[in-house]
């Protein structure tokens, strides 16, 4: 009984060491509510609308916010609510239509969008989907009709787009765009007698393609020196090439993609790429 009354005297010490904040209006309605402990937010943290409804609401741990933060519409309902560890957002974020309908469903991770956010109509069907890597686009994003059709599909890398097919409403392909990327990816220096290996990747669904990649080596004059093909089998997206320059040249690659004749053929061309050739010097 004696612990008992004693838990709850010290209890009683660490909230009286709280003040509670009353902010207002210019037209005198309350504006914010929170408690303070050594100058920082700790503990509730409210925020309200004119009309005195909710608007905000988190809790605070030494000056960082700690839990699930909840947004709310003036009508009362929820219009967002994310949980947060640290001060940051960590873990999943919900956002709602102002009737109550799911919006948007997505997790964070430092903060950052990170990982698959899902977007929804007003009718509760899937609108679009993407993922996020810190807070950029990088993998898959797709995008649906009302009526639940694919109307887009895109593949991006940091923010970059490596990859986009485009639907009618018919469901039929109406554009398309595919990209390449390939190493070495800026000015480099190689050792003669050395081999160089260089590596191709491409992006978006291959399955069924008839694709080929072209190298094209220049010399120092920017004259063509040769040209192969690379070809890319059912499933393939990656391949290595490699052979032993003599001097000094360029490079870049050209990309074929042959889809179907209603479309016709996707090009893409790499940005050309100086490679120096140096001799090693005597030990």
């Amino acid at each position: 009984m004696k612990k008992t009354i004693l838990f709850l005297i010290f209890a009683c010490i660490l909230v009286s060491c709280r003040n509670t904040v009353k902010e207002y209006y210019d037209t005198g309605e309350l504006k914010h509510k929170y408690q303070t402990k050594s100058g920082l937010n700790d503990g509730y943290y409210k925020e309200y609308f004119k009309s005195g409804k909710l608007n905000v609401e988190v809790n605070f741990i030494k000056g960082k916010a700690e839990g699930i933060k909840k947004v709310y519409y003036e009508n009362g309902n929820l219009e967002m609510e994310v949980l947060y560890v640290d001060g940051k957002k960590n873990g999943l974020q919900t956002g709602y239509f102002e009737n109550g309908v799911l919006e948007y469903k997505g997790y964070c991770k430092g903060d950052k969008q990170h990982g698959l956010t899902t977007y929804y109509y007003h009718n509760g069907k899937i609108e679009s989907t993407c993922e996020y890597k810190d807070d950029l686009r990088d993998g898959e994003a797709k995008g649906y009709s009302k009526d639940g059709k694919l109307t887009y599909y895109f593949v991006y890398e940091k923010d970059s787009t490596y990859f986009y097919e485009k639907y009618d409403e018919k469901g039929k392909l109406t554009d398309y765009f595919r990209g390449i990327i390939f190493t070495p990816l800026k000015d480099s220096i190689v050792y003669l007698g050395d081999r160089m290996e260089s590596k191709i990747k491409l992006y978006g669904p291959i399955e069924g393609r008839n694709i080929k990649v072209f190298r094209y080596i220049l010399n120092k004059n920017k004259k063509l020196l040769f040209k192969e093909s690379v070809k890319f089998k059912k499933g393939e997206n990656q391949k290595s090439v490699s052979f032993a320059p003599q001097e000094t040249f360029y490079i870049y690659y050209e990309l074929m993609d042959f889809l179907d004749e209603s479309v016709g053929m996707g090009y893409g061309n790499t940005e050309m790429t100086k490679v120096t050739v140096i001799k090693r010097k005597n030990k």
